[in-house]
């Protein structure tokens, strides 16, 4: 029977044979009715695709091809179904098949033979040597999982696989650790299936070896292939041979399920009396009784140390499920796996204080299961105690004991301003600034960056500030960088919630707002990240009309940010609540940026062009409250609407 062609197709359906491609391929926009058509006809006729004419066509079939040696294997299953889950996630079709460790079925499946066309193939041989890999004709992709294929990366072939002969050493270390003398190892063979076994059975010897443990030939298990039966009768044959064991590391976890079996029905407790270590840490393994134990990294043991009475001073550590590290210094206990891989093991009991797990002799440490987000400055997140630190309350006679570096020696608090009742007469009068500064909310917590208010006592204009006032800085987003001056006094220190202002009803409060953040040029973009898409953000009005190169990469999202742009230290006074008139509530376009922001130039059609103020629109100034050229409030003119001061303006 002739095969049927996609021109067939089309003129059984009346349309062109482009249509019918795109119905096929998936490409193009074709209207329902006609797409139901075409597939009618394609199984009518009985249409397949042509893989090796699509390939030709586009360069590529879509297609990979996975071989291993048995599927029955479950850390094959395994295998093969995460591989085939991440290839139709990429829109990727998957072949599998097995050799059965069959060295002919291997030849051929390494030079891709009786195989469709395939964009690239997976295999884990099990008779093949090397050589014959390095040998290969064909010209498809390989990519070789395990130890046949160490060595023999090139353009065309990579390899990929773990460090036997180290997780063995380490499985088998963990048996020692565990106080076991007498280990079997079940898993040798001879041939080049035994490849897998060589590497594994050389990290057993090490490990033995470490232990000033001799080598006993009877105790070490050779089988024909990894799975349950064979781990069974291995076990079988120690009892049998009356050696002594009392511990056993198999080669995979399929052999330690066998093992694990045996044990069970001659009576032979597990772990009391033997103890059984696998290799693989397939699913299966969580599930015997008792639970395998495989080494890994992502197994999470609990062991016990004695009660400790918790003391002033006490630190909480975050570092990984488990494993204590220190951030402080002192006498007392702590401890982290001396080498990797050192992890601890499923089930496993650990000594603290010896040589795989010493004593750091640092501060007194508390560890909990977390990840660590930033080891550069020691900023550490995961989990803190709850109810150590009480709430800050008002003036430092609220204060709640937490220290800040550097910060307000009365530790945290909420700021009062203090009220100037001379200088606008029938009204609260504050100079207030926003500034980046750090304060710590907690003990268990580095002290956090913020941005607020602070209540002015005036340019700095000597060497330091006045007695009973503080110089401000700005703080830099590096805790251990060096923070700025502003070049202004503080009443008080900054604090969260602070200053708060308590006015009186009826009684109007006026205050003069400073924006002293850092500018854009010396670190003055905000530290969280910032929508740069919303309005009155991004591009200003220098940039109206100019297209994004690349909408997924914004222009002003950029770092530096180009010229042009809004930038991300303005700020606004709010008055949040009741009825507020206009020109005290402080809309989203009454911002201002630092005094010394780089200007934006625009032309706007004019000529010459003209500066953008670093104001937003909105921004409307009190018509009596007047200041000289340095931002000086002008006594003599306050609360009057004119002023015949030269500079005066407001």
């Amino acid at each position: 029977m002739p095969r049927v062609r996609l021109a067939d197709i089309a003129a059984r359906v009346g349309v062109s044979t482009k249509t019918v491609s795109n119905v096929v391929n998936g490409t193009g926009w074709v209207s329902d009715p006609v797409r139901n058509r075409i597939l009618a006809a394609i199984d009518e006729l009985g249409y397949r695709p042509n893989l090796a004419a699509r390939q030709l066509r586009t360069g590529s079939s879509g297609l990979l091809a996975l071989c291993v040696p048995n599927l029955r294997e479950p850390y094959f299953a395994e295998f093969a179904s995460e591989f085939v889950s991440s290839a139709q996630a990429r829109g990727l079709i998957v072949l599998v098949t097995e050799s059965k460790g069959d060295r002919a079925t291997e030849l051929s499946m390494l030079e891709c033979e009786n195989l469709p066309a395939i964009d690239g193939l997976v295999f884990s041989p099990l008779r093949l040597t090397p050589s014959d890999i390095a040998a290969r004709r064909s010209v498809v992709p390989l990519v070789v999982i395990g130890e046949h294929g160490e060595g023999l990366a090139s353009d065309a072939i990579t390899h990929v696989g773990p460090d036997n002969t180290a997780a063995a050493e380490l499985a088998t270390r963990h048996l020692l650790d565990s106080g076991r003398t007498r280990i079997a190892a079940i898993g040798l063979q001879q041939g080049t299936a035994g490849t897998t076994a060589r590497v594994r059975f050389e990290g057993y010897r090490r490990a033995l070896a470490a232990a000033g443990i001799e080598l006993d030939p009877a105790l070490l298990v050779e089988v024909e292939r990894y799975n349950r039966a064979e781990g069974s009768q291995a076990v079988e044959r120690l009892i049998a041979s009356g050696v002594q064991f009392d511990g056993i590391f198999c080669f995979n976890d399929s052999l330690a399920f066998g093992a694990l079996y045996t044990l069970a029905v001659r009576g032979i407790a597990v772990p009391e009396a033997v103890q059984v270590v696998g290799y693989d840490n397939i699913e299966e393994g969580t599930f015997t009784v008792p639970p395998l134990t495989t080494p890994g990294t992502s197994e999470v043991v609990t062991f016990g140390v004695a009660d400790l009475a918790v003391q002033a001073g006490d630190v909480l550590a975050f570092y990984g499920q488990g494993i204590p590290l220190d951030i402080g210094t002192g006498g007392d206990f702590a401890s982290i796996p001396a080498y990797v891989p050192a992890l601890p093991l499923q089930g496993s009991v650990i000594a603290l204080g010896e040589s795989v797990y010493p004593s750091l002799g640092q501060a007194r440490t508390y560890s909990f299961g977390a990840e660590v987000i930033e080891t550069g400055t020691g900023s550490i997140s995961g989990g803190i105690r709850k109810f150590l630190n009480g709430l800050p309350g008002l003036t430092p006679a609220g204060a709640n004991g937490l220290l800040t570096p550097g910060g307000d020696p009365a530790g945290q608090y909420i700021s009062v301003a203090e009220k100037d009742i001379a200088t606008y007469a029938g009204s609260d009068y504050y100079e207030i600034a926003v500034v980046q500064y750090r304060e710590k909310m907690h003990t268990d917590l580095p002290p956090t960056l913020l941005r607020g208010y602070v209540q002015l006592a005036g340019k700095k204009t000597g060497a330091a500030c006045p007695a009973g006032t503080v110089e401000l800085f700005n703080a830099p987003l590096d805790p251990l960088g060096t923070p700025a001056p502003t070049g202004y006094c503080g009443v008080d220190h900054p604090h969260y919630l602070g200053a708060t202002i308590a006015a009186t009803k009826d009684r109007p409060v006026r205050i003069l707002f400073r924006n002293l953040l850092p500018t854009t040029d010396l670190g003055g973009d905000l530290f969280i990240p910032t929508d740069i898409t919303v309005m009155g953000s991004g591009m200003g009005p220098s940039m109206w009309g100019m297209p994004e190169a690349d909408p997924q990469d914004p222009t002003c999202g950029q770092d530096p940010k180009p010229e042009g742009c809004y930038t991300e230290n303005r700020a606004v006074l709010h008055l949040h609540g009741g009825r507020t008139p206009w020109i005290s509530d402080g809309t989203p376009h009454q911002w201002i940026t630092p005094f010394g922001e780089r200007d934006h130039l625009t032309d706007n059609g004019a000529n010459p062009p003209i500066a953008l103020e670093n104001k937003g629109d909105s921004v409307q100034y009190v018509p009596d409250m007047w200041y000289d050229a340095s931002g000086a409030t002008i006594a003599s003119c306050a609360g009057q609407t004119t002023c015949n001061l030269a500079g005066a303006t407001n």
